[in-house]
């Protein structure tokens, strides 16, 4: 037997689980948030110490060290110098 309130009660039901996914879904994208600031802090970072290096003149050699740091972590590419 039905009673009235089955009709809302399945709504309800429908109704919680698109919360579920909701709030699922507001995690994900505050995890990827989180990830994004903290790549671009570490961007920012990095372009304070080549500046600090140009800035102060720092010797060609900690230029160069940098430089391949960050392309060893694939931050940065260098077109035509790729290694044979």
């Amino acid at each position: 037997m039905s009673s009235d309130y089955d009709g809302q009660d399945q709504a309800y039901v429908d109704l919680e689980r698109q919360l579920v996914v909701a709030v699922d879904y507001a995690d994900e994208l505050m995890a990827r948030n989180d990830r994004l600031k903290a790549h671009v802090t570490r961007q920012r970072n990095e372009l304070d110490n080549i500046a600090h290096l140009i800035h102060y003149q720092s010797h060609l050699k900690h230029q160069d060290r940098w430089l391949a740091r960050m392309i060893e972590e694939g931050l940065v590419t260098i077109e035509g110098d790729e290694e044979e």
